[in-house]
């Protein structure tokens, strides 16, 4: 449960539950009463259209949510009019806020001001992006937990191996291990257009079958800048 610092983080790969788990949590405390309100991000497209206002577990549980352009929108949005996961409106006494690695950094101060006015908050994201690295400011979210209960790291199958025990996020263009690149691809937006008709997916791995193929210098140090200039 939420602890008295009112905030839970779940944070691991793709396909370890995280999602599941907030769902989950949302839906015992609105059972005990409470108004429970998510947001996601406007850039988080993944799933069918008709079904993008939802958060949807692999296990196909959903909440109604609320899509937002950036993290600052959602301290304009709790009042009276705010839709709640049961489709109702409400002023919502819980926040959920679903992958929160696809937010910017006002994604700390919004929090931050939420946690002011006493609201429990629920956070899934990506610790670690695709390279491993720490992924943009879900780390500072982590850091703001009071204690080791309010963060759960989730774990996944291997991909490789079947082994539960994968924290690592794989990149496979066209089904093979990618090289250093964005953070976040959306849509169309692959790296300089080279993989415009490359089919782009994502796996857990475990530390031992995680993988980064080789690449030329000048990507390596383009995107390392880059890497240091989002995060």
């Amino acid at each position: 449960m939420i602890g008295m610092n009112r905030i839970k983080i779940f944070v691991g790969p793709c396909a370890s539950g995280k999602t599941k788990a907030a769902i989950q949590l949302a839906r015992t405390l609105m059972s005990d009463g409470k108004k429970v309100a998510a947001f996601k991000a406007f850039i988080d497209t993944r799933g069918v259209a008709a079904r993008l206002n939802h958060l949807i577990s692999r296990d196909g549980k959903d909440v109604v949510a609320t899509r937002v352009k950036n993290a600052s929108q959602i301290l304009g949005l709790l009042d009276d009019s705010c839709v709640l996961i049961d489709g109702i409106y409400g002023v919502p006494e819980v926040i959920l806020i679903d992958e929160a690695q696809f937010f910017g950094r006002d994604i700390i101060r919004v929090v931050r001001q939420l946690m002011c006015w006493h609201k429990r908050i629920i956070i899934t994201g990506l610790a670690r992006d695709c390279f491993g690295r720490p992924f943009r400011f879900v780390p500072q979210l982590m850091a703001l937990a009071e204690s080791g209960d309010d963060i759960a790291v989730k774990q996944a199958l291997c991909a490789v191996c079947g082994q539960l025990g994968a924290t690592q996020i794989q990149r496979l263009i066209d089904g093979q291990p990618a090289s250093l690149g964005k953070q976040i691809i959306v849509g169309e937006d692959h790296d300089f257009g080279k993989f415009a008709q490359a089919k782009i997916t994502y796996e857990p791995r475990c530390n031992l079958h995680h993988q980064i193929a080789s690449t030329s210098w000048w990507r390596k140090l383009y995107f390392s800048i880059l890497y240091r200039l989002q995060n």
